[in-house]
């Protein structure tokens, strides 16, 4: 397990911001999908709005967040400039929102939402080097997080390029570069900081020590190198390439679930809590969604949009919102308490959690989600809608939550 340290964590009053507005996007991103039915397009601009809501402005948001946080603990080292962090949140908020009207009303504001989410990537990309330098490859959670921050940065890059020929600012077809923009925005970025921090949050809160981290070593390797070979398929116009591309982040992909294997197996913490039921609900959501990826090449768009579904919503929803319940708790505790300790008495992190609140947003949000993607399978709209409504009221539990968390004295 990573020896951490607490010494370098920045203010709280910087971090919060993050969680608040990213739980809101949540609920944005859920409410406006019960405009629209579920025979949905991927091309549809309503639902490509929403999902640029929900993965930037949820989240991206709070995986800046939680880094934001997490990154000087594992270097033992602080922030080369904290103050960045409040620019950062600035341009990711502004860009979501013009995102989001651009995608709905106004598609002239595309370009200028994308533009100012890549300033507000380069900012937390340049401020994650300057703070690593060196240290950023000296094991593999860091190393896997300078990754990320490269990827971030070509990504957002290609989405940028994207909304220009949206917004009718250059002749281009937006469509041709839709793949590339998704496999290195959620693989290249997503997943490999998913792979990262998995190596510290899992054994850290699960209490798990002497594993082997082999899976984790070969999952990064091969989700960089998937990613750059899909990049070089995609240049030269070749499938089979593309294929190798992305059978190399599906190898990743499995490797990451047997790393979480190795770890769950060393777990001595055997309290069935909000975060390990959330978790719960991740893992068997990944799994139905690799699943999923045998019956897309039958079900084109509808089997993608199921995958997504069960990989965006089911997958990375619950692993952000299970650790949310542990990051917030621990960010007032020490925050507001850590200098009390000893002199009187302070309270446990279990008990500045919500628990009845926390059972009702995992309950309706597990229930919803499961829901809607049984309608996408059975093509049922009243599954959809009632799926949905379980899901927005989950969500709504959860920035009740965050708030109750971050308010805790």
């Amino acid at each position: 397990m990573v020896q951490i340290s607490s010494d370098f964590a920045p203010p709280l009053r910087i971090i919060a911001p993050f969680f608040i507005a990213g739980t809101l996007f949540y609920v944005l991103s859920i409410a406006g999908l019960l405009s629209i039915n579920n025979d949905i397009s991927l091309l549809d601009l309503r639902w490509i709005g929403l999902v640029h809501t929900y993965l930037i402005g949820f989240l991206m948001m709070i995986i800046i967040g939680a880094l934001a946080q997490l990154l000087p603990v594992v270097l033992e080292k602080g922030h080369c400039c904290v103050g960045f962090y409040p620019i950062i949140f600035a341009f990711l908020t502004a860009g979501t929102v013009l995102l989001f009207l651009g995608f709905w009303f106004y598609p002239l504001l595309l370009s200028y939402g994308g533009l100012i989410i890549v300033l507000g990537f380069l900012i937390f990309g340049v401020e994650v080097v300057l703070t690593g330098k060196k240290e950023l490859l000296r094991n593999l959670s860091t190393r896997s997080m300078g990754y990320a921050v490269f990827f971030m940065l070509i990504g957002s890059l290609i989405g940028w390029i994207m909304t220009l020929g949206l917004g009718g600012t250059i002749n281009s077809n937006p469509t041709a570069l839709i793949d590339v923009h998704a496999v290195t925005m959620l693989g290249g970025t997503v997943m490999m900081i998913v792979i990262g921090i998995t190596q510290i949050l899992l054994p850290m809160f699960g209490l798990a020590h002497g594993f082997k981290n082999t899976p984790s070593t070969w999952a990064i390797r091969m989700m960089f190198s998937g990613i750059l070979v899909y990049w070089i398929g995609k240049i030269l116009s070749l499938d089979w390439v593309l294929f190798m591309g992305g059978f190399f982040i599906v190898l990743s992909v499995l490797a990451y679930v047997l790393q979480v294997v190795f770890i769950a197996r060393k777990k001595a913490r055997k309290e069935f809590d909000i975060w390990f039921r959330s978790l719960v609900v991740a893992y068997v959501s990944l799994f139905l969604a690799l699943v999923s990826l045998v019956v897309v090449g039958n079900e084109g768009e509808k089997g993608w949009i199921l995958f997504g579904w069960l990989f965006g919503v089911g997958f990375l929803g619950f692993m952000i919102t299970g650790h949310l319940y542990k990051i917030i708790p621990f960010l007032v505790w020490f925050d507001r308490y850590s200098s009390l300790v000893g002199k009187q008495k302070v309270p446990m992190l279990h008990q500045m959690v919500p628990k009845r609140s926390a059972d009702f947003q995992w309950g309706y949000s597990a229930v919803g989600m499961f829901t809607v993607a049984l309608s996408l399978i059975l093509g049922n709209s009243d599954l959809w809608y009632g799926g949905l409504s379980f899901l927005l009221i989950g969500s709504l539990f959860l920035i009740r939550n965050v708030l109750w968390m971050l308010r805790f004295k």
